[in-house]
């Protein structure tokens, strides 16, 4: 099985101010990273459907991931408002022009996956529910260690 593009970035806070950023390489099937592409391209569409309608309405919205209409977990569709919400707050600071995002990426908070050794698991929309899903990964024996004894931060999947 051929290693995939895709990277996985972990934020863990050590102290108070200092944050480590750790990749680690995923393996997925061919359903798997269907999925992750899927996963991915609805996550981005979902900040720019969110951002398009505070346009519109020339405020940003209050919303939930019940209120929230796209085929992505419910922890997702809450870091898509956080994203959308976060955006649209520097754009409305600095008085620019709201961008439209276009690089796939999705990011889970530090509750919603696990690390373990040769594995990310994370929820993903698969068959219309919910479901955890461990994706084979080259997790080096630093970042096991450090997952050990730190807390988690964010996990972003991006494309390379």
């Amino acid at each position: 099985m051929d290693v995939c593009n895709n990277v996985n970035t972990i934020n863990t806070k050590e102290g108070d101010n200092l944050k480590i950023t750790m990749q680690i390489k995923l393996q997925p099937t061919k359903e798997e990273m269907a999925l992750l592409n899927f996963t991915m391209q609805e996550y981005i569409s979902l900040v720019n459907d969110i951002l398009d309608y505070a346009i519109a309405s020339d405020i940003m919205p209050k919303l939930t991931s019940k209120t929230m209409i796209a085929p992505l977990p419910s922890a997702l569709k809450a870091q898509c408002y956080v994203d959308a919400k976060s955006i649209y707050n520097k754009t409305l600071k600095h008085k620019s022009r709201l961008p439209v995002l276009k690089k796939p990426v999705a990011i889970w908070n530090n509750q919603n996956y696990t690390i373990g050794d040769g594995y990310v698991a994370f929820p993903l929309f698969v068959n219309n529910k919910v479901t955890k899903t461990k994706i084979a990964a080259i997790v080096p024996q630093r970042v096991l260690d450090i997952a050990a004894t730190h807390k988690l931060g964010t996990l972003r999947i991006t494309k390379e």
